[in-house]
């Protein structure tokens, strides 16, 4: 008898247990369970809808968090690593620039390099 593994179940521990946000590929890493790509995507796309969990869009790829609320913060992109972390700091728009526009959501990505990697180099 196999076990059935819920998947939506997993990925709601994983969010929970992680302060930065994940690409597929640690996802996949984290998960306790092999599970196809196309199940994945398909459940991560359900909790986006759902707004569970939101994404951050890089120049390397997408990376996903749990949702803290609608109130936006910016994300630090290392180039060279490409760890993606968040700012402390809460990003505030300004209403006018806004009010005849209904915010769902706002991604505010800083690309560079990351502290570690500018010593590498």
């Amino acid at each position: 008898m196999t076990k059935k593994y819920n998947l939506q179940s997993l990925l709601l521990n994983i969010f929970s247990k992680t302060s930065a946000p994940l690409c597929l590929n640690d996802i996949e890493k984290k998960l306790s369970h092999k599970f196809n790509r196309t199940s994945i995507y398909r459940q991560l796309e359900k909790m986006l809808n759902s707004k569970v969990i939101t994404k951050i869009e890089t120049n390397k790829g997408a990376f996903y968090e749990q949702t803290e609320s609608i109130d936006s913060h910016a994300h630090t992109h290392c180039k060279t690593c490409n760890e993606v972390e968040c700012l402390e700091e809460e990003i505030k728009i300004k209403s006018d620039a806004t009010n005849s526009f209904k915010r769902e959501y706002s991604s505010i990505v800083i690309e560079g390099v990351c502290q570690n990697c500018s010593t590498i180099e």
